[in-house]
């Protein structure tokens, strides 16, 4: 069952009935805190623009979707261990909790965040540009999109070769202007520790059958080699 109280000047939730609610839809209102107890079946919460300074102490398990943008919360609860999206950005969050297992969805963008956690293996859309990042953590091998604008990041880690969209401008380090150009970037330096000749790649496929046969022998010189050849051969 679906509420939707979304942008009704409303103060608080108490006295609204949420027993056999799914999705609360309680977006653009004052209410500053939400109710301690929320619903055991709630899957989908959406809380935006609420002014929010905390969440409760504890979610149900079965949310899935957490929207809460644009709020005040500087810190988060333990997240649902079902939970597969999270907005949580616009807020004035200096750290971030463990990351639920199924994340595929996480945008952080605009907080105070100088880290990241750990990200899952099923992350695939990760935003935190407007951060103070100095790093990323190892990025997720099924990663498609990311967005670390306008952070303090002096490098980048290894990009998987799913990634499709990323976007990196206004950091300490000027990283080159397209994917292609990074994961060249990359590339190159790990031919560099094994005293092999830079090489001018010059479309996605090249770059990603290099990376791909980097990673299948282990940065291993002479393993390497002979695969290059039987590949061109």
């Amino acid at each position: 069952m679906k509420l939707d109280v979304s942008n009704s000047d409303l103060t608080t939730l108490d006295g609204i009935d949420l027993t056999n609610i799914t999705k609360l839809f309680c977006d653009l209102n004052r209410l500053g805190t939400l109710p301690a107890s929320l619903p055991n079946g709630l899957i989908t919460l959406r809380c935006a623009v609420c002014s929010l300074y905390e969440l409760p102490a504890t979610l149900p398990d079965s949310m899935s979707h957490l929207f809460c943008s644009h709020n005040l919360l500087t810190f988060l609860p333990t997240l649902p261990i079902n939970l597969v999206l999270l907005d949580c950005s616009a807020n004035n969050l200096t750290y971030l909790p463990t990351l639920p297992p199924l994340l595929e969805f996480l945008d952080v963008s605009s907080n105070n965040l100088t880290e990241l956690p750990a990200l899952p293996n099923s992350l695939r859309d990760l935003h935190c540009s407007g951060n103070r990042l100095v790093v990323l953590p190892k990025l997720p091998p099924f990663l498609k999109k990311l967005n670390c604008n306008s952070n303090i990041l002096v490098e980048l880690p290894d990009l998987p070769t799913s990634l499709e969209l990323i976007y990196c401008n206004d950091n300490i380090a000027k990283f080159p202007a397209t994917l292609g150009e990074i994961l060249l970037v990359q590339h190159n330096e790990k031919r560099k520790l094994l005293g092999m000749k830079q090489v001018d790649v010059v479309t996605d496929d090249e770059i990603v059958r290099e990376i791909l046969l980097f990673a299948k022998y282990d940065l291993d010189s002479e393993n390497y080699k002979r695969a290059e050849n039987n590949l061109n051969n």
